[in-house]
């Protein structure tokens, strides 16, 4: 199952890295008016925050890393289905290297949003706040889940039954 939920995360985060090294980050940004309706200004709230998370200079950089990074998950992953005595090293590697991009990313959104706060919070007060405020609660909470996954998988791999099948492979 660990080698299956390795490939699984390696092979959907290259295709999420390399999508994100290829995007444009424009999103249009209207204009806020006073007879605007609060589903419209909220709208307007969440492109502001879309529009700061993706202008991010480090947005492109950390989609390369996840490439690489997801890479070696799918490597991991495979190492595991060959029953290499390295595979745990591997996988070790693998999930330490992810959760670290999971930190990164997430501090470069962070960073992101609180760098253009003013901007999203500045038009209108409540709506703007409203959508700042649930897109740090989403980040956190996403970050926690992430990270989870990571240490599931350092838990699963230091296993004496997995490491025991490893041993008498070779």
């Amino acid at each position: 199952m660990l080698a299956m939920v390795l490939t699984t995360l390696g092979s959907c985060g290259t295709v999420t890295g390399l999508i994100g090294v290829q995007m444009n980050p424009y999103v249009p940004v209207g204009e806020a008016t006073e007879d605007a309706t609060e589903e419209e200004n909220l709208a307007q709230a969440r492109d502001l925050v879309a529009d700061a998370v993706l202008r991010s200079p480090y947005r492109k950089p950390l989609a390369g890393a996840n490439v690489v990074v997801s890479l070696l998950l799918f490597w991991s992953g495979f190492s595991l289905i060959r029953r290499r005595k390295t595979a745990t090293w591997w996988v070790s590697q693998a999930a330490l290297a992810n959760a670290f991009l999971v930190l990164a990313e997430s501090g470069a959104q962070w960073h992101a949003i609180t760098s253009h706060w003013e901007e999203i919070v500045g038009w209108n007060s409540e709506i703007g706040l409203a959508a700042g405020n649930t897109f740090l609660v989403t980040l956190g909470v996403t970050t926690v889940m992430r990270l989870a996954v990571y240490a599931w998988i350092l838990w699963r791999v230091r296993r004496p039954d997995l490491q025991t099948a490893l041993q008498e492979a070779d």
